[in-house]
């Protein structure tokens, strides 16, 4: 059930950040993800800590760069479908993705990544995503693909 998904924060994921050109590659970032009540997510970008991501977030009026997703729930699985960046060699693109995970008490266990365009996997993507408390989130009202009618559908 989703009893154990928790709002009141937001699951993370910590690596190094390999698309940083900064001298201090060995930093480790948290990666938030906001989940909503109404099935709304985010994947809001890196950062060093919370307090570097309470600072954007005050100063943004709620608003984090980053990309905005649905998800719902059956029984101990989660299905999250998000639209968000593709980057390959040459472009730039938007993308649509469903990740399927298991809750787990404090933890989402995100075990496949499916590109919903080419209708493949992408990899079983073992991330564990942990939680944390946290008193602001973005604005859950910027979700503009909460309205999409496509999203969970076949194609």
């Amino acid at each position: 059930s989703d009893l154990n998904l928790k709002f009141e924060g937001f699951y993370y994921k910590i690596k190094s950040n390999s698309f940083s050109t900064s001298v201090d590659s060995s930093v480790n970032y948290i990666y938030p993800i906001f989940l909503y009540s109404d099935g709304s997510i985010i994947f809001s970008g890196a950062v060093k800590n919370k307090n570097v991501l309470r600072e954007r977030l005050s100063e943004n009026n709620k608003t984090v760069w980053g990309y905005w997703g649905n998800f719902k729930i059956n029984k101990d699985s989660i299905f999250i479908e998000t639209i968000g960046p593709g980057i390959t060699a040459d472009s730039f693109h938007q993308v649509r993705r469903t990740r399927i995970g298991i809750i787990k008490k404090d933890t989402i266990i995100i075990v496949k990544l499916i590109d919903r365009k080419k209708n493949e996997v992408l990899g079983e993507e073992k991330d564990t995503l942990l939680f944390t408390n946290f008193e602001i989130k973005p604005d859950s009202t910027k979700n503009w693909i909460r309205q999409k009618k496509r999203l969970f559908k076949k194609n």
